[in-house]
């Protein structure tokens, strides 16, 4: 699929797997004689954010009638809450088609889309398509940890990806409770990294590590002590 074809659809306008839209880009492929269901979220949602904002960025009519954000209003489609509520109406419902956060795809065995990216490649969702996005996106974001990986152009790269975030105060009313989340901040960035694989995410890019330890010492108590080394 590209952008045009997944507007496309999240806008009612196609409405069988059989529209010539699908098969144009799928030439070889046996679609199902299926009417499209879509599935969308119907709880505030990053990943809606995330998906309506490649989308946004990509089809100007999306952007008018559908616009980006956490929750928008959906033209078509049923809701369900959570990524697990919308993995499970998709696994459940044939013809029906969704977004969710990669893990749930992947362990709900759920068949995924091959998406253009910038470079006019199609690339299969996966953790290394995502860090290829990650990675191309690494030293622009060293100063700006906000900036979106929507933005990469990357051959390699899948083109709806997102970085996770925590939003930690600089400066923490108790400090015991502050140096155990510096603590815990550091495990995250550093040694706990090595789980990201396992649960189908992607480490930090080794070009940003540094810039994230940096932000983890800024923590300090009322009066300024740091609480991390």
């Amino acid at each position: 699929m590209d952008a045009e074809l997944i507007a496309d659809l999240f806008l009612g306008e196609v409405s069988t797997w059989r529209d010539r839209r699908i098969a144009a880009l799928n030439p070889t492929e046996r679609l199902p004689d299926l009417p499209v269901t879509v599935v969308h979220r119907s709880d505030s949602s990053g990943t809606t954010a995330n998906f309506t904002a490649f989308l946004a960025n990509r089809v100007p009519r999306f952007k008018r009638r559908i616009g980006q954000g956490k929750v928008v209003d959906w033209v078509t489609g049923t809701g369900a809450d959570g990524n697990d509520g919308v993995a499970a109406a998709v696994k459940e419902t044939p013809g029906a088609v969704g977004y969710v956060e990669l893990t749930y795809a992947l362990d709900q065995r759920l068949p995924v889309a091959d998406v253009e990216n910038a470079a006019g490649r199609f690339v299969t969702p996966t953790p290394r398509t995502v860090a290829a996005a990650a990675e191309d996106m690494a030293l622009a974001s060293v100063g700006d940890f906000a900036l979106s990986l929507l933005h990469t152009t990357g051959t390699r790269a899948y083109p709806i990806s997102s970085y996770t975030y925590l939003l930690v105060f600089s400066q923490q009313a108790d400090p015991d409770k502050g140096r155990l989340l510096a603590s815990l901040l550091r495990y995250m960035a550093g040694p706990g990294q090595a789980s990201a694989g396992r649960l189908h995410y992607t480490p930090i890019p080794r070009d940003l590590r540094e810039s994230v330890a940096a932000k983890i010492r800024l923590l300090h108590d009322p009066d300024g002590n740091p609480l991390s080394s």
